[in-house]
C-alpha cells in the first residue's frame, strides 16, 4: 500500500518526536541535562546503575527502529522487490518485435471473467506483473446470498486463470480472493 503524502508527513513528525524524546531521555540519564531535571532522572533509574544502563539500551533500539521505519517507508525506487506492477505485460515476442497489453486492459478481462461466475454481484480487481512476467490478480468480492463461499472462490479462481490464460496466453501466477461480502442482492435498474 503506498502512503499518501499527508500520512508520509505526520509519520515523519511522529518519528522526529520519538527521536527527540529518545534523545533528551538518554541526555537525563547520560548527565548532561542531569542537573537541570534530578526529579525526572530519579523517576526513570531510582538511582540504580543497572536501570539508567536498561534505559539507554531502550532509548537507543527505540531510534533504531525509527531509523528503519523511516527507511521502510521511504519507497527508494534503489531497492528490488519481488513484486514488480509494470503498466503492461508481455504477452509474446516475435521476430517482428513484441506484442504487449496495458494492465488496464487486463483488469478489464480480469472484471469479465470474474462476472461471468454465478453468485459473484460485485467485483474489485488489481492487477500485478511479476518480474518474470507472470499476471498476479488480487481480487475483491461480494457473492449473492446463500452462496457457498469455498466452491465459489475456488470456481472463480480457476475461471479467471482459465480466462486469462486462453485470451492471453499469459501464465497467471496467483488469483487471491477476497470475500468483502455475502448476500448482496443483485443490483437492478428500474426502466419507467
Amino acid at each position: 500500500m503506498k502512503m499518501k503524502w499527508f500520512d508520509r508527513v505526520l509519520l515523519f513528525l511522529v518519528l522526529l518526536f520519538m527521536i527527540a524524546l529518545s534523545l533528551f531521555t538518554i541526555a537525563i540519564v547520560v548527565g548532561p541535562a542531569k542537573p537541570y531535571f534530578d526529579g525526572f532522572y530519579a523517576l526513570i533509574t531510582n538511582g540504580v546503575l543497572l536501570n539508567t544502563i536498561l534505559t539507554i539500551v531502550a532509548c537507543c533500539v527505540v531510534i533504531l527502529l525509527i531509523i528503519r521505519l523511516f527507511v521502510g517507508t521511504s519507497g527508494s525506487s534503489g531497492s528490488k522487490s519481488n513484486f514488480v506492477a509494470p503498466e503492461n505485460v508481455l504477452v509474446k515476442t516475435t521476430d517482428n518485435g513484441a506484442i504487449r497489453v496495458a494492465v488496464s486492459a487486463v483488469d478489464a478481462m480480469v472484471q469479465r471473467a470474474a462476472r461471468s461466475v454465478s453468485n459473484v454481484r460485485e467485483v474489485n480487481s488489481r492487477v500485478s506483473v511479476s518480474e518474470t512476467e507472470n499476471l498476479q490478480i488480487s481480487l475483491g468480492i461480494a457473492f449473492a446470498p446463500d452462496t457457498v463461499v469455498q466452491e465459489s472462490t475456488v470456481a472463480l479462481q480457476g475461471a479467471v486463470k482459465e480466462y486469462l490464460e486462453s485470451h492471453l496466453g499469459v501464465p497467471v501466477e496467483a488469483v487471491t480472493v477476497y470475500v468483502e461480502q455475502v448476500g448482496v442482492k443483485q443490483t437492478s435498474t428500474r426502466v419507467d
